[in-house]
């Protein structure tokens, strides 16, 4: 948060994928991405050895306790019904340092109800005194000059410079597809193939003939693959990577790509720092098991394809190898809390502070799996007699493509039988 406008957080010792039990009456934190940790709560700004991550407020939308306290709650409160402003404060207060977040909001309304000036209500509620009038934080922050950029409060000149290079990746795409169209190329959007067979793709009710398929699908390559019996031994299990940015005022720490030791049992990189040809430096990203083939946010869940995942045997043995479980804890830490991922950042650069990062882009790895549940982390192509699929691809994906269609394009011309143009 920037400006000068402080952020709670929240210090909690909680359970990740399968840790050892809770005690009975365990806390629970219910995130704003829908998500639900149990644990034990500390107080806010508790120091917490051990096992602990530590939450920003503003991704966590409510803290549920146990039923003991709650019933406390209820009889404090009936004990001061009619007692006045005073007794509905004291009451909220104490409502608040037990973590009773939603109860202590409505009785700070109460006390507004009966005091609209009332300054400790009012701030308890995140209004800001301006030239004398209360306002809530978002008109605040702009009367200060600041921009809102992907949740973040910036100034004005940084926050539309990096709107500007948001449509860097999306002018190079466009440009490519314009060359290919020239080329002849041909594209239909918005057609999901539905099957593959002899040679006809069928997309969206469109009949497609082709002498010769090329699959480069991505986080689909696998589902088209199967669609023509090939690739029957893998399956693809998406991965969300998370980035932030570096402020610019900041981005003289990093003048090129800053990588950590590799965990060689796993082909993700770890949380680096890498300096583009633009000047912009990401951060990132980690690597957190997606609900979706497309789920780019925290929140965005895919049914069809999260059930497909969970009656898939790759993803069982893959989630119940030990040394893959606690990986996947690290990793959940450093997305549900930006303290755990500045804690990660600083490993390679200790001079970060979490106000030098603004969350940046996401993106979709297509991690391909084995039947043995291991990551597959080599270049994998299989072939038919007129087909050719390319079911995994190793990072950096994106960098490479362009190297790497001009490495197969010879062979598939000259398996094909096609002209080269």
């Amino acid at each position: 948060m920037h400006a000068g406008v402080p952020m709670p957080r929240i210090a909690a010792l909680l359970s990740t994928l399968l840790t050892a039990a809770l005690p009975a009456g365990a806390d629970e934190v219910v995130l704003r991405n829908g998500s639900v940790l149990e644990g034990i709560v500390r107080e806010e700004d508790a120091r917490v050895v051990g096992g602990s991550i530590t939450l920003d407020r503003r991704e966590v939308a409510e803290i549920r306790r146990p039923k003991a306290l709650v019933e406390e709650y209820e009889r404090r409160l009936r004990d001061r019904d009619g007692q006045g402003l005073g007794a509905y404060y004291d009451l909220a207060l104490w409502a608040r340092e037990q973590g009773l977040e939603s109860r202590a909001r409505i009785l700070m309304r109460k006390v507004l109800e009966i005091d609209p000036d009332h300054e400790g209500a009012r701030r308890a509620l995140g209004y800001h005194l301006y030239k004398g009038v209360w306002l809530t934080r978002d008109p605040y922050l702009r009367t200060l000059g600041l921009l809102e950029y992907r949740g973040e409060w910036l100034p004005r000149e940084t926050a539309e410079a990096y709107r500007k290079m948001d449509y860097d990746l999306m002018a190079a795409a466009l440009r490519l597809s314009a060359e290919a169209q020239e080329r002849g190329v041909e594209f239909f959007f918005g057609a999901r193939v539905e099957r593959v067979q002899d040679g006809t793709v069928v997309a969206r009710g469109q009949r497609i003939e082709a002498r010769y398929l090329i699959n480069c699908a991505g986080l689909h390559a696998d589902q088209i693959a199967h669609m023509m019996g090939v690739g029957l031994d893998y399956r693809i299990i998406p991965f969300r990577g998370e980035y932030y940015e570096l402020h610019p005022h900041r981005s003289y720490l990093v003048n090129s790509m800053l990588y950590p030791t590799p965990n060689l049992r796993f082909p993700f990189l770890g949380i680096h720092f890498t300096r583009r040809t633009d000047g912009r430096v990401i951060v990132g990203p980690n690597a957190v098991l997606a609900l979706g083939r497309e789920s780019y946010r925290p929140w965005q869940v895919s049914p069809s394809d999260t059930l497909a995942m969970l009656a898939s045997r790759h993803f069982w043995r893959l989630i119940t190898r030990r040394e893959f479980l606690r990986q996947a804890a690290c990793e959940i830490r450093t997305s549900v809390s930006k303290r755990q991922f500045v804690a990660a950042a600083r490993r390679l650069i200790p001079e970060i502070r979490e106000r030098d990062l603004t969350r940046g882009m996401a993106g979709i790895r297509a991690q391909l799996v084995d039947r043995q549940g291991r990551l597959v982390e080599d270049f994998v192509q299989q072939e038919t007699e007129n087909s050719t699929h390319i079911l995994n691809t190793v990072s950096p994906g994106l960098t490479s493509a362009l190297a790497l269609a001009e490495h197969l394009a010879p062979e598939i011309v000259l398996k094909a039988g096609l002209r080269r143009r």
